[in-house]
C-alpha cells in the first residue's frame, strides 16, 4: 500500500473549520513539555507554559480557515498576524480539537496496519530511562 500523507487536516472548532498542516517544531516542543512533566498535557489544568505551547501550535499549524470573520462579518484572512491576534483561549480550543483529530487519524492508521506516528522513544533508547509508563 503506498504512503499517502495527510497534508491538510480539516478540524471543526469554535463554529469554524481550521485547516491544519504540519507543525513539527511546535508539536515537538509540546511533546517535550509532556515528557518532562511525565504525563500528558491536562487541558483542564493548563499551566501558562502549556497554554503558550498550544498557542504556538495554532499559529504554526493552521494554514487556512473557514468561518472566521472580522467584527463586520467579513471573512478574516488567515495570515500569521491574524492567527497571532486570535484570543489565547480560542487558540487553545482549536489546538486541542486538532490534537484530538490527529489522535483519531493515528488510531485509524494503527487499525489499518500502518505504523502510527509516536513521540514515545524507541525501546532501549536513552530517553526511555526514567520515564514512567
Amino acid at each position: 500500500m503506498p504512503y499517502q500523507p495527510h497534508l491538510l487536516l480539516k478540524v471543526p472548532a469554535l463554529d469554524a473549520v481550521f485547516l491544519w498542516g504540519s507543525a513539527d517544531k511546535a508539536a515537538s516542543r509540546l511533546a517535550d513539555a509532556a515528557r518532562k512533566a511525565q504525563r500528558d498535557v491536562d487541558t483542564d489544568t493548563l499551566t501558562e507554559g502549556q497554554t503558550e505551547l498550544l498557542c504556538g501550535l495554532f499559529v504554526e499549524g493552521v494554514r487556512a480557515w473557514e468561518g472566521v470573520v472580522d467584527e463586520k462579518g467579513a471573512p478574516l484572512p488567515c495570515t500569521e498576524a491574524n492567527r497571532k491576534a486570535i484570543p489565547s483561549g480560542d487558540k487553545v480550543t482549536a489546538a486541542v480539537a486538532y490534537l484530538g483529530a490527529f489522535a483519531e487519524l493515528e488510531a485509524r492508521k494503527a487499525g489499518s496496519g500502518e505504523p502510527p506516528i509516536s513521540s514515545t522513544p524507541a525501546a532501549g533508547s536513552s530517553e526511555e530511562e526514567g520515564v514512567e509508563s
